[in-house]
């Protein structure tokens, strides 16, 4: 069976642009770019203007949510913030460990809405986060069960990425790769791509 992939788009100043070395090229509109996509039906939103400033582009969440199904990552530090993505019209609000600010806004986030999803950022044996997150994936894996949450994503920035490691300890999670993952293993849900190599 082919594995499921999510394109993974950036977008800055309400357009869709790519980064190198720390220079962004602009690369189109989001509606348009997302459209000329087809045979994907879900898309993963990187919200550049969250994660660098802590404020969502509010009106192109809104009119990407009103066509595509859509994941965003928007700099989430606290429940508030989750809240305004799903009322924009997310479908799934990603959660990264590098931005929020403690497991306790994780848990308030799971009691308000079972739409989410954590990405563990990790990287050279730990995970990197932020705030007051666990660096051990193992107790991680932990506290994020007895918060029901089931979706989670690894993304991996360092050169070691034991994904296999990942799945044994998450077994019973829904499990999504992005990064640096040299060796894919079969059982894991999907990949999240960044849109120009799908």
């Amino acid at each position: 069976p082919v594995m499921n992939r999510i394109p993974e788009i950036h977008i800055r100043n309400g357009e869709v642009v790519s980064e190198k070395n720390g220079e962004y090229t602009v690369l189109g509109n989001p509606v348009k770019i997302m459209r000329d996509m087809s045979g994907f039906d879900e898309f993963y939103i990187v919200d550049l203007e969250g994660l660098e400033k802590n404020r969502l582009q509010m009106d192109v969440i809104s009119r990407l949510g009103e066509e595509f199904t859509i994941w965003v990552e928007g700099g989430f530090r606290r429940v508030g913030d989750v809240a305004d993505a799903l009322v924009l019209g997310a479908e799934t609000a990603v959660i990264s460990t590098k931005t929020v600010e403690s497991m306790e806004e994780i848990r308030k986030s799971a009691e308000l809405s079972e739409h989410l999803a954590v990405c563990i950022d990790y990287a050279d044996g730990k995970i990197i986060g932020w705030g007051a997150i666990p660096e051990r994936l193992e107790e991680m894996a932990e506290h994020l069960r007895t918060l029901c949450i089931r979706k989670v994503l690894f993304s991996n920035t360092g050169k070691y990425a034991p994904a296999d490691d990942v799945l044994s300890m998450f077994d019973d999670f829904e499990v999504w790769l992005k990064g640096n993952l040299p060796d894919v293993p079969e059982s894991v849900n999907g990949l999240i791509i960044p849109h120009f190599l799908i």
